[in-house]
């Protein structure tokens, strides 16, 4: 019901199915989610795909928006490639913040929320910090100066300006 209201197409043209689940699923749909249970503190993952005739296609923000609302639950999404450990968590409320994701070496399906940058509800347990990569990602025209100008008193006593 989610994504035919996110995606405004008819509840008969979307389906929702397990991702090993071939069987019964609506193959006439034009709006799909695959679902698959994780371990961890991460409970689920969903795959949401729309065909090219849908014409409503909302941005990644909107649709995870209205999942967290409707589901009454975090949704992480990607974030930015450069950093995938870093996701971006739209909250039930509207918020959005960031948390770091990670998974275990042994390659198990474990996720575990290392740190956040705001609380996430449901999940106490999760420390918040401040993450340097949201400022590794800022791109800073350089040089962030190209010249300089006396102001008339010496180097020694603050004078100087950098424009």
């Amino acid at each position: 019901m989610i994504l035919a209201e996110v995606f405004r197409v008819a509840l008969e043209q979307t389906d929702v199915s397990a991702e090993s689940e071939w069987d019964d699923r609506n193959w006439d749909a034009v709006v799909t989610c695959e679902y698959e249970r994780l371990q961890g503190d991460l409970d689920w993952s969903f795959s949401i795909y729309a065909a090219n005739e849908v014409e409503r296609r909302p941005t990644e923000a909107e649709l995870a928006s209205s999942v967290a609302q409707r589901l009454s639950a975090p949704v992480f999404t990607a974030w930015d490639a450069r950093f995938p450990w870093i996701r971006g968590v739209t909250l039930p409320d509207g918020s959005f913040t960031l948390a770091r994701v990670l998974r275990p070496e042994d390659n198990s399906a474990a996720y575990v929320i290392d740190a956040a940058e705001s609380t996430i509800p449901g999940l106490p347990h999760v420390p918040v910090m401040q993450f340097p990569e949201p400022v590794r990602a800022c791109a800073l025209p350089t040089p962030i100066t190209d010249s300089m100008r006396c102001t008339g008193a010496s180097p020694d006593d603050g004078g100087v300006a950098l424009n």
